[in-house]
């Protein structure tokens, strides 16, 4: 899985809300996950070189990853650098990294709305994060870290909301997750694509079918 952070994310702007990095770097980067080496890797886009490395070995423990995949960014007011959010796949659980340091932070999930994760997303327009499950065919909603000093806000990753369960939505293997510029949820599943509205998660539309 391949995540493009632009460059501008990295430099310090005033009366901002984002929490902005204090890296040097202009240039895009990627982070890059490796699933068999149950690593993470931000990588300078241009040159390729590989800048901070997410995960010590393969494990359970804070900080360890098990076949990581969809990987998302984000800021939070109490944190000066920007905040990487990885799905730590086999474990059934999502952690956050400092992203110019690797050093971990936080994890959410290991629970029952949570089983192989391996899409990940932020909706900007309520600050919320989105995880699409593989094992339990849902979306789950879980609390953002808070974006401004003043935001009264439930605690990072805490369990919101599930998509697909017991709702009338369907997936089958949901696997890719984003948000188009409205903050409609837009998911990947198995031979379907769905959009959701971002407001209140009705389907919007959904198309394809297997064939050949």
């Amino acid at each position: 899985c391949i995540t493009l952070i632009p460059g501008h994310f990295f430099q310090r702007e005033s009366n901002s809300n984002v929490a902005s990095s204090s890296s040097s770097s202009s240039g895009d980067m990627l982070v890059v996950s490796e699933c068999l080496k149950h690593k993470a890797f931000l990588v300078e886009k241009r040159t390729g070189v590989s800048k901070v490395i997410f995960g010590s070995k393969q494990g359970d423990k804070e900080g360890e990853l098990d076949r990581p995949t969809g990987t998302t960014f984000t800021s939070s007011s109490t944190h000066p650098n920007l905040i990487l959010l990885v799905c730590d796949s086999a474990n059934h659980r999502v952690q956050s990294f400092d992203l110019e340091t690797g050093k971990y932070l936080h994890h959410f999930g290991d629970d029952r709305h949570m089983k192989l994760p391996v899409g990940i997303s932020i909706n900007r327009h309520t600050n919320q994060i989105l995880v699409a499950n593989n094992r339990t065919n849902t979306i789950t909603i879980h609390a953002n870290y808070p974006q401004s000093s003043n935001q009264l806000s439930p605690q990072f990753g805490s369990f919101l909301k599930v998509i697909g369960e017991n709702d009338g939505i369907e997936f089958i293997r949901p696997r890719g997750l984003t948000l188009n510029s409205k903050g409609d949820i837009i998911i990947s599943s198995y031979h379907k694509i769905t959009i959701l509205s971002g407001s209140n998660c009705k389907v919007i539309k959904s198309f394809g079918s297997k064939g050949n």
